[in-house]
């Protein structure tokens, strides 16, 4: 099986645009953006043209997670097959070594029986599909902390935050991708997955 991540060669530490006045700082925030114009005003707009001549973005999606948030259920993004990930990630060295818990994860898992459930809405209007626990099994685990990534939405996931507050900057794009092998095979063509 194809993991359901992987890390892309694309530099993440100055795409922020330096006017954007954040509205959240470490506490809990999702938002969805759906225009150009609110894209350039949170990033620079050299980035979003970089990554809108690969792939045409349709949403622009943020959360903001603050340390050690968690939640149990595991959900599937109905309807989308995959997300750009960029992952900033509070870890400060000193940070490491009080704590353990310092790093964040993303988790998969495979569904034990295949039975039809409702989708849901969250309250920025974003549709999903939750799985409890009992429903699912583990199959793949990686940590993402301050990381550009591809990573699959179309099976279960979850976020565990470890000690640092996490900030995901989420890309949907148009595609006609048919399953998560051509996304994998489209970033290596273009040579944006790391060997």
């Amino acid at each position: 099986m194809i993991p359901p991540v992987a890390k892309l060669n694309l530099e993440i530490n100055n795409i922020l645009n330096p006017s954007w006045e954040k509205p959240f700082s470490t506490g809990f925030y999702i938002k969805n953006f759906d225009t150009f114009d609110e894209w350039i005003t949170i990033f620079k707009p050299c980035f979003i043209d970089k990554l809108h001549s690969i792939l045409p973005i349709t949403r622009i999606m943020i959360f903001n997670k603050p340390a050690n948030w968690s939640e149990e259920s595991a959900h599937i993004d109905p309807n989308v097959l995959f997300a750009l990930n960029i992952i900033h990630t509070l870890n400060h060295s000193l940070i490491k070594k009080a704590y353990q818990n310092t790093e964040s994860y993303m988790e998969w898992f495979s569904i034990k029986e295949g039975k039809e459930k409702p989708i849901n809405y969250s309250d920025s209007n974003t549709p999903y599909i939750k799985y409890d626990p009992k429903e699912i099994d583990l199959i793949h685990k990686e940590c993402l902390d301050s990381s550009a990534a591809i990573v699959r939405t179309d099976i279960p996931h979850r976020i565990k935050i470890g000690y640092g507050h996490r900030t995901c900057y989420s890309f949907r794009f148009s595609n006609n991708f048919k399953d998560w092998s051509e996304v994998v095979n489209f970033y290596k063509n273009i040579g944006w997955i790391f060997n």
